[in-house]
């Protein structure tokens, strides 16, 4: 989704990272990542280079969400272990949001994207 997102020509490199003070709801069928003291959010993250892909992101996004800095910790074996960046943040009515996991498979399966979900491993990331 984020090739097709951003017109990428190869698949987007990603690293396992988490998220601390943070915690994922679900808006409808959606991932809503709200301030939760305490909370850790495990997830990737794609190295945005240029200004123009950031708001191509946050167009993506819409209005419900919101770019919001962070300290990104990473959980590969590579440098840098900790970075600066920015996460998405649900900016709607937090009374609209319920418990639950988000699964990037089943969203993708309710989209009509079999291939892709088949290629998503038990960790959420694509294989």
């Amino acid at each position: 989704m984020l090739a097709e997102v951003l017109g990428l020509d190869e698949k987007p490199k990603l690293r396992p990272a988490y998220l601390l003070g943070y915690d994922c709801k679900l808006w409808g069928q959606y991932p809503a990542l709200v301030d939760v003291p305490g909370s850790v959010v495990h997830g990737f993250v794609y190295h945005v280079r240029t200004v123009e892909t950031g708001e191509k992101l946050a167009m993506y996004e819409t209005n419900n969400y919101h770019a919001e800095p962070c300290l990104i910790r990473f959980t590969d074996d590579q440098e840098p272990k900790e970075d600066l960046g920015h996460t998405f943040k649900f900016a709607g009515n937090l009374n609209d949001l319920s418990d639950g996991n988000f699964s990037l498979e089943l969203w993708l399966r309710r989209m009509g994207r079999q291939t892709e979900a088949d290629k998503v491993d038990s960790t959420g990331g694509s294989q």
